[in-house]
């Protein structure tokens, strides 16, 4: 069984895209895309409660990054994730503390990831190192948007400055990522 993300991350891609880089910016992404990719993009065939394949994501966030540089997927994550994370999350957030949802990361990421697994393999108050699994197909572009919702994630609990940098894995194809995230008290 190939690995499938959840259709919400590719909608949030496209309408987060466009939001930072104005209208057509997704559309100048489909040389870059299989086919396939392109024409459902293009007549609005994703759906948010959909699972599509992680080829399909991982091969946007590439196109992206060589269309609007390697920083890009990081921006897409942390904004797209400000955007989705509504009222109500944000309230109950805000009595986590960043390594109690560091904890919840599992639950999280199998909610967009289909087969996507997380091991913490530290956490304590300030620092955390966690391993991503069961991704196999996806990008470094898809690594770099996990990364830049988990800092969103750490700030709406009250960490300052969070900063996620992959230490192992983390290339194109490869399922496997382990990062270090650290961040200061509220």
């Amino acid at each position: 069984m190939s690995v499938r993300v959840k259709g919400l991350s590719m909608v949030a891609f496209e309408r987060t895209l466009t939001e930072l880089k104005g209208d057509g910016a997704i559309e100048r992404l489909f040389p870059g895309v299989p086919p396939e990719v392109a024409h459902a993009l293009r007549h609005k065939e994703i759906l948010t409660v959909g699972w599509y394949p992680m080829e399909w994501f991982a091969s946007l966030h590439t196109a992206a990054q060589l269309t609007y540089g390697p920083e890009i997927s990081r921006e897409i994550g942390r904004t797209a994730t400000r955007h989705d994370v509504t009222t109500l999350y944000r309230f109950i957030l805000k009595f986590l503390s960043p390594e109690t949802m560091v904890k919840q990361l599992g639950r999280i990421f199998t909610l967009f990831c289909e087969t996507g697994t997380v091991h913490i393999e530290e956490n304590r108050k300030g620092f955390a190192r966690v391993k991503y699994g069961g991704c196999e197909g996806s990008s470094r572009g898809v690594w770099e948007d996990i990364l830049g919702s988990t800092e969103v994630l750490i700030e709406l609990c009250g960490g300052k400055s969070p900063s996620a940098r992959i230490i192992s894995g983390g290339g194109s194809g490869e399922g496997t990522m382990v990062c270090e995230l650290s961040w200061t008290d509220r």
